[in-house]
């Protein structure tokens, strides 16, 4: 009987490899595994583009420049112009992190008995995981960017409005955002690249709200999709890991403080520059192969995901906190 020609899912190019167990023969998984892992952290992680990125290639941190205002003044004639400004500069420190890793072990008889494969259900997991740690730990930063002093001597701090209603009250929560965003104006924080981030109980409070949603007040609502996109110049953002908890200890591994009492946060709003993140090594993955030392020593698999990146405060006046008294 003639021999089946397989059609082998895991080869690239349909060139089959000597043994049908060479590592070649499984490069697409390996291929699909990251693509899954990269693309759920890409879509569940908020705050990526929502603040400063910087990558670097090498080095523990990166400085962030920042400099204040200059000054204009009237010339007079024959009075020569030689330089009357000294603008002053600072600069913040954001430290790279250690390397935030999310790992899971398939055994390989464990995975030859079950009926379904489970490799697409925990890359997705390990990329969300990722995600989510990323969108904590920047939360925390502009909240804790909207209580910091000032980077710059003579400059501005963040800040604080507060209501005892602001967690449980749309109208009170709608005009406090609007409150973020005059305060804003009064700084000379430019309108665009605004946002506002709520955890889902406070974003769906706005999305009921009559005046958000006529249209004819100038409402931006879409009610039966239940989205706010934006409250005056600010974007609204719904996020899970807004920080509302006292998180009085770091973690392990963390080069910057994330920590902060955060038990009265009912939101945060804040331009891009407020908060920064530093890269040093982007989301990536590795899967360890079939028929390699550590599948002969373990009889499973390894996948894992994993970063290096660290995340810090850069502009305090650029953050505006929504709060309990």
């Amino acid at each position: 009987m003639v021999n089946a020609t397989i059609s082998r899912q895991g080869v690239v190019n349909a060139v089959d490899p000597t043994n049908w167990y060479d590592p070649e023969a499984f490069a697409e998984f390996q291929e699909i595994f990251a693509g899954e892992v990269l693309t759920a952290f890409a879509e569940t992680h908020v705050f990526g583009n929502l603040h400063y990125v910087r990558t670097i290639s090498s080095g523990k941190g990166a400085f962030f420049p920042a400099t204040w205002k200059a000054t204009a003044a009237y010339h007079q004639p024959g009075v020569p112009i030689v330089g009357s400004n000294k603008i002053k500069q600072n600069r913040r420190l954001i430290n790279v992190d250690h390397l935030l890793v999310s790992d899971v072990f398939i055994d390989d008889l464990e995975d030859a008995m079950n009926h379904f494969d489970v490799r697409q259900i925990y890359s997705k997991q390990i990329g969300e995981a990722l995600a989510n740690r990323y969108d904590v730990n920047v939360a925390r930063v502009l909240v804790k960017a909207a209580r910091a002093s000032a980077t710059i001597s003579g400059a501005v701090g963040g800040s604080a409005l507060t209501h005892a209603d602001a967690k449980t009250v749309s109208s009170r929560l709608v005009s406090m955002i609007f409150n973020a965003n005059q305060v804003f104006d009064e700084k000379d924080i430019p309108p665009s690249e605004r946002y506002c981030g709520l955890k889902p109980a406070q974003y769906y409070l706005i999305v009921q709200d009559e005046k958000v949603q006529n249209t004819q007040l100038g409402g931006h609502g879409l009610y039966m999709q239940g989205k706010v996109p934006f409250i005056g110049d600010t974007a609204i953002v719904k996020s899970n890991y807004l920080p509302t908890t006292n998180v009085s200890s770091g973690t392990n591994g963390e080069q910057n403080d994330y920590t902060g009492d955060f038990t009265k946060t009912a939101g945060i709003c804040w331009h891009r520059s407020a908060a920064g993140t530093v890269k040093l090594k982007e989301v990536s993955t590795q899967a360890t192969a079939p028929q390699g030392d550590f599948n002969a020593m373990y009889q499973g698999t390894l996948l894992l995901g994993k970063y290096a990146m660290g995340h810090g405060i850069l502009r305090p006046e650029s953050a505006v906190e929504l709060a309990l008294p």
